[in-house]
């Protein structure tokens, strides 16, 4: 957040992670409903950012490309720890399009890594056991 964030952002990165938050903060406003939300990330992938990918915690994933707008809800679960979630979600989201899966695709597996990884206490690891039943029942719904 704050000018870190700005900065990030000017960089014009391939993706950009950010939570819905950090989203209100680029936006230099807060942003309610899902009207506001999408226009904000079309603003920013007007501006030369391929790929977003903004998190609501319990709530889902949005995430956008030239495709379209996504909306990526994971099973509910009893969550341990969100300490490093996001962080997870990244990995995820870079590991699959580094791999050359399309972003939604990335983006689905990513938000259900990040599922699997609330279920342990410890920030960065997740639920091997888990994370094949969270990626099925892991929806992708095109919003936009």
């Amino acid at each position: 957040s704050g000018p870190a964030l700005r900065a990030g952002a000017a960089a014009k990165p391939d993706l950009l992670r950010i939570n819905s938050a950090e989203l209100g903060e680029l936006a230099d406003k807060p942003l309610s409903g899902h009207t506001e939300i999408i226009a904000a990330m079309r603003a920013i992938i007007s501006e030369g950012i391929p790929m977003i990918a903004v998190s609501f915690g319990e709530q889902g994933v949005l995430g956008m490309d030239e495709s379209g707008c996504w909306q990526v809800q994971t099973p509910a679960v009893a969550v341990q720890s969100q300490t490093g979630a996001g962080d997870v979600m990244a990995a995820g989201l870079l590991v699959k399009l580094a791999l050359g899966f399309p972003f939604t695709e990335s983006l689905r597996f990513a938000a259900a890594l990040t599922t699997a990884s609330v279920l342990c206490a410890q920030p960065g690891d997740y639920d091997d056991a888990a994370l094949p039943q969270i990626l099925e029942a892991t929806q992708l719904t095109k919003i936009g």
